[in-house]
């Protein structure tokens, strides 16, 4: 869970500066579980954490919604 977190927090640091380092675990921590219960469910963790940035971190509005929930 804590590479999962870390991987995803590192890749979502360019908006530390608009939104502040809590919304930001908060979107990570979210994520990272979201991960975790479909690899849970579907197998093959590394094909899901995949299939998790190809569906939301490849649109920076996906994003910009995520955090922006998370605050």
């Amino acid at each position: 869970f804590d590479r999962i977190l870390g991987y995803i927090l590192y890749r979502q640091l360019e908006w530390l500066p608009e939104t502040g380092l809590v919304p930001l675990l908060d979107y990570a921590g979210e994520a990272a579980e979201i991960v975790l219960l479909r690899a849970a469910r579907f197998g093959d963790l590394p094909e899901q954490l995949r299939r998790w940035s190809e569906q939301t971190e490849y649109s920076t509005e996906n994003v910009r919604i995520l955090i922006e929930k998370s605050t």
